[in-house]
């Protein structure tokens, strides 16, 4: 895992956030689509998938929620 990614961790585990690191696209997209989450930080430089897309992809998922109901 990068330094800065632990230190991020670290620093919100100890305001008592709940984390998870995914250092795979594919795993954080089908996350994404499998719970809702309150806060996601996302890497813009994501080398297969940008953050950007991943971004869109909930937003799109949560529409499309949103209109089903």
């Amino acid at each position: 895992m990068k330094k800065y990614l632990k230190v991020l961790q670290l620093e919100l585990e100890h305001e008592r956030y709940e984390t998870t690191i995914f250092m795979d696209v594919i795993m954080a997209l089908s996350r994404v689509e499998e719970q809702s989450w309150p806060l996601i930080l996302l890497d813009f430089m994501l080398p297969t998938l940008s953050g950007m897309e991943v971004l869109r992809t909930k937003l799109a998922l949560t529409a499309e929620i949103q209109e089903t109901y």
